[in-house]
């Protein structure tokens, strides 16, 4: 306890008995709380960086699947058989566009639930995520071979690709349960903090389909189906082994029936996931038709050169979209849990990371394409200099949007994770189809050629000025909304929450359970309530820096002491939050380990190894009374009796460790202790009533 770390911590500090400790603590309150609120906490901000670089690497291992799949396919197979790929792509994107849906709107919903502190039903979401990952890839595996002839000649097949395509398809689309079996995986991994396996994963499943490809057509000579083989079998080892990872590796989900409460939470949950996961299913529709257009808009107006134009624009957006993607999607898991638990700081720093780490990196893209453009055509080909100069123009003119790009993707993301899916949608809509075709129609007849490409940049711009449109018409209806990004900060302005970097020393502890002594204080939450405050924020932040942080006084933990009610005073229910990003620690587990006796409180573990739940009622019965009368421990006297002695006083004296003495009074006292790791990091919380 800080009473035994140091000095300033004396009881006298905490009761006001000296005038002189109370006024240096207001001062060092003052200074601290400006220098805490507007800090990044360093723990978070490694996170985030991990978190990046897995969706990074994750994106990349994607892109090198399909990218080099069609290169090898072009060099061993021949030119001609590249339409095959093409033909092949429409049916490959229904199953991403399923995949996306479900993978990318599950994170969305698990991480909600988890700030929400509804675990069941996580476990129900991801479950189901896989349910209809398999179901979903099942029927549109049979509704898409059923279908094969006909859309192949809906497409204008050729006659002499007819058979090629046939014979690719009959092999990708089995394998179609596997291509959306991927975005589960990598979403679900990311989201319980599993960020490197998610990164090798990914990275692997490039090498893999690179290598099953070389095997496949210089080894065995298939054919164009040994393409579709080394994708599915790639994909294949991907879903399963991310699969197995959640199963036995996982610190938040375990499987369990979605169908235990009763069908029609099944089917609320199935919409909620679909719901969420409904703007990156749009994306993909309108990639696909915008294409189209844009295809028959180029070749039609200006021949094979502007088609050829737009192919090195669709190569440009998918290197820019591997940045914003990872971006976006490692601010992900986040922004949910933040939005769950209403932390508006925290939303906020999570955004100042995005942005931070974000617009240099993709303004440097931005830069190189502009630099660099001539040089990067003749990488593709480009010889005349016509072709350069078209090719160079084009990629000139997309580029100068790519940091519009960037905003307007992360705010899909940003609006995702605040349930605003119409909002979200509706982007997607704006950038990828109505913008861009509806500025092509107005450019093409005055610029040319130049038209076309000068309607991608713009419909950036266009989607970026409709969303600052959007959120003022949303401030003016709620005025506790954040500009821009609509970070609600009721709970700030209402004085419900505190909020506090913690660094790993005495000094600062003390400071920080000051400041929330002088919120308990604001808020008139009384004095038992505040004493038991501010012993927990004391125990668990001493043990917490010690066993989790090993003592290191220059890392942080982040604090948060939300008051969700209305009322004050007797009664009040207060939720106390302690998060960091050291080694794994269960303060729950630490203290069942050390008393060597069972506790005189009932302990969850109904969660799985990510979590475990102490819970407490009012009329203190002790654990032997959880327990059937006959049970053989009561009789051996191995548990606390109904005396209500706590479990160290079964102890003898020297051998109950101070710490314990400490977690076990906070037990006693709490009315919920839930341990958990969220997105990586150890989450602590605590719930105590008045």
């Amino acid at each position: 306890m800080l009473s035994s770390c140091a000095a300033s911590s004396s009881p006298e500090y905490y009761q006001g008995n000296s005038e002189t400790a109370d006024l240096n603590a207001a001062k060092r309150v003052d200074r601290r709380a400006e220098r805490t609120n507007v800090g990044d906490d360093l723990f978070i901000r490694a996170i985030y960086a991990r978190y990046l670089s897995a969706s990074i690497i994750g994106i990349v291992g994607s892109s090198v699947s399909i990218v080099g799949s069609s290169a090898l396919a072009g060099l061993l197979l021949g030119a001609n058989m590249l339409p095959v790929l093409s033909l092949a792509l429409p049916f490959y994107y229904l199953f991403a566009t399923v995949g996306a849906m479900i993978g990318v709107g599950g994170a969305h919903v698990c991480a909600r639930l988890i700030g929400w502190q509804r675990h069941e039903e996580c476990q129900r979401a991801f479950s189901l995520v896989y349910v209809l990952a398999v179901l979903m890839g099942l029927v549109l595996t049979v509704i898409l071979l059923f279908l094969m002839d006909p859309l192949l000649a809906l497409m204008g097949t050729p006659p002499e690709l007819l058979e090629p395509a046939r014979a690719y398809l009959t092999v990708l689309l089995p394998g179609g349960v596997f291509i959306i079996g991927i975005y589960p995986a990598f979403n679900m991994l990311r989201l319980d903090g599993q960020t490197t396996k998610a990164a090798c994963l990914f990275l692997g499943m490039g090498a893999l389909t690179i290598m099953f490809n070389l095997l496949f057509l210089a080894g065995f000579g298939w054919g164009i189906q040994s393409v579709a083989v080394a994708l599915c079998l790639s994909y294949g080892l991907v879903s399963v082994t991310g699969a197995l990872l959640l199963l036995r590796q996982s610190l938040n989900f375990r499987f369990v029936s979605p169908f235990d409460r009763g069908m029609h939470v099944a089917l609320r949950l199935t919409r909620s996931l679909l719901d969420a996961g409904s703007p990156n299913a749009l994306e993909n529709i309108c990639i696909v038709i915008r294409s189209a257009v844009v295809n028959n808009l180029a070749a039609v107006s200006f021949g094979a050169v502007a088609l050829g134009a737009y192919v090195l624009i669709d190569n440009v957006t998918v290197l820019a979209l591997i940045f914003a993607a990872s971006i976006s999607g490692a601010a992900m898991a986040f922004l949910g849990v933040f939005f769950a638990e209403k932390d508006a700081q925290g939303t906020a720093k999570i955004l100042r990371l995005s942005f931070l780490w974000g617009v240099p990196t993709i303004i440097t893209l931005a830069l190189i394409l502009e630099l660099f453009a001539p040089h990067l055509v003749r990488m593709f080909g480009a010889s005349t200099v016509d072709d350069i100069q078209v090719f160079s123009t084009a990629i000139r003119v997309f580029a100068a949007g790519l940091p519009f790009l960037l905003f307007n993707y992360l705010m899909i993301t940003v609006y995702q994770s605040q349930k605003r899916m119409g909002a979200s949608r509706l982007i997607v809509l704006l950038r990828e189809l109505a913008c861009p075709l509806a500025l092509m129609g107005l450019l093409t007849l005055p610029l040319g050629m130049v038209g076309i490409w000068a309607a991608f940049p713009l419909a950036e711009v266009l989607t970026t000025f409709l969303i600052l449109v959007y959120s003022v018409v949303c401030r003016m209806h709620k005025r506790s909304l954040s500009a821009v990004f609509l970070i609600d900060r009721q709970a700030e302005q209402d004085d419900k929450s505190v909020s506090l970097v913690v660094r790993n020393d005495v000094v600062h502890i003390t400071e920080a359970i000051a400041q929330v002594e002088a919120f308990c204080e604001r808020k008139n939450l009384g004095a038992r309530l505040a004493m038991g405050i501010q012993l927990a924020l004391e125990e668990m932040l001493l043990v917490i820096g010690e066993k989790s942080l090993s003592g290191a006084p220059n890392r942080t933990m982040s604090v948060r002491v939300l008051v969700p009610g209305e009322g004050e005073g007797e009664g009040e229910e207060v939720i106390v939050r302690i998060r960091n990003g050291g080694l794994r620690f269960n303060p729950i587990e630490y203290a069942e380990r050390l008393s060597k006796t069972p506790r005189e409180v009932k302990l969850l573990d109904e969660y799985g190894a990510g979590g475990q739940v102490a819970v407490f009622g009012h009329d203190e019965r002790t654990a032997a009374d959880a327990l059937p009368e006959h049970d053989e421990r009561v009789a051996a006297g191995t548990l606390p009796g109904h005396d209500e002695r706590m479990a160290a006083n079964a102890l003898p004296e020297h051998e109950v460790p101070l710490e314990l003495t400490g977690i076990l009074m906070i037990l006693k006292r709490a009315e919920v202790v839930d341990y958990r790791s969220t997105f990586g990091a150890n989450n602590l919380m605590m719930i105590l009533k008045g």
